[in-house]
């Protein structure tokens, strides 16, 4: 009888380590399932719809949009100048209170008693150059850092912008440096259009 027991006793114990083994396995891999769910329960759950009050202001933005002549414009748009067969592409700056146009050849003179200005305007793409002859609207002093000072002529030109044909107030300027020949400030865009910087060409 004592035998025996010695016996079933040290067999039960041989066994011991591998249930302690299969034990602990056991509880890591629970552990791991525990840990995966939780991570990927974020992902599992819907995302939320759109609030009322967000489409809402998106249906107000297009409303407001649809105020502007042109609707929404890119960073550079095509414009058309008179007696001009060949399109210049413009600049678009915010940022500039009053348009500008590349001239050269300016000379300033007198008119019946009024101030006049003659200049010519070149396109860089066809070739095409013209002369014009126009009333001086005011004289725009220009600062230059680290360069003399200047003094622009300003005219008020026709352009044509998509479908609508504007006369707006035109710096003369040397723009040979500026890879545009026309840039479009605030005085032309107020009112006309939405900017957007991420789009070209859009009209």
């Amino acid at each position: 009888m004592k035998i025996f027991n010695y016996n079933f006793v040290r067999r039960v114990y041989k066994f011991i380590p591998v249930y302690l083994l299969l034990f602990t396995m056991s509880a890591c891999v629970s552990h791991d399932n525990n840990s995966i769910s939780a991570k990927t329960s974020p992902l599992d759950t819907p995302k939320p719809e759109k609030s009322e009050e967000f489409a809402e202001k998106q249906s107000a933005m297009a409303l407001e949009i649809e105020k502007y002549p042109l609707g929404i414009i890119g960073e550079v748009e095509t414009v058309r100048l008179p007696d001009f067969k060949s399109s210049f592409e413009a600049r678009v700056d915010t940022g500039a209170t009053t348009c500008s146009i590349d001239a050269f050849d300016i000379k300033n003179f007198e008119r019946d008693g009024r101030k006049w200005v003659s200049f010519k305007i070149k396109s860089r793409t066809s070739g095409e150059q013209k002369s014009f002859e126009l009333p001086v609207v005011r004289i725009v002093p220009i600062k230059r850092h680290g360069m003399p000072d200047q003094q622009r002529f300003s005219v008020m030109l026709n352009v044509k912008m998509g479908h609508l044909t504007l006369e707006r107030e035109f710096t003369l300027a040397d723009r040979s440096s500026f890879d545009y020949q026309i840039l479009l400030g605030r005085n032309l865009l107020s009112g006309i259009a939405v900017v957007d910087v991420t789009r070209k060409n859009s009209i």
